[in-house]
């Protein structure tokens, strides 16, 4: 008999491996360059459980930024932490479409600093409801 898979499996695969980039992250430009690759693909495996979630309630959240005011709506994105995510959207934009070392630097700070922090509570929040 096989486990249906849940609906955050692969946010909770992606973000364990952001964890692992984190400890090995040395300050070097390619462990830099990893934390980042492994930062998008989090944020994209996270907005996606968010959708996949509202799609089982019948609605359709067909980009991030409402897959992230439903989440915040549904308390698993705190008030307190809306800023971040939102700064947090930004950031993954900023990646995705343009490499500057600056800002390279910039989103590593925040992703370390601050968007792990916030993935693993919204994960939390998600295992919980």
């Amino acid at each position: 008999m096989s486990v249906k898979p849940t609906f955050f499996e692969n946010f909770e695969a992606a973000l364990a491996k952001l964890i692992e980039f984190e400890s090995l992250y040395d300050g070097s430009e390619i462990h830099q360059a990893g934390v980042i690759q492994a930062f998008e693909f989090t944020f994209e495996q996270c907005w996606k459980a968010i959708q996949k979630k509202a799609g089982a309630e019948g609605l359709v959240l067909a980009s991030p930024r409402k897959a992230l005011e439903w989440a915040m709506t549904n308390g698993w994105i705190l008030a307190t932490s809306e800023g971040n995510w939102l700064q947090m959207l930004n950031d993954r934009n900023l990646t995705s479409h343009t490499y500057r070392a600056r800002t390279a630097q910039s989103v590593t700070t925040h992703i370390l600093a601050i968007y792990i922090t916030e993935f693993k509570a919204t994960l939390k929040l998600m295992k919980n409801s």
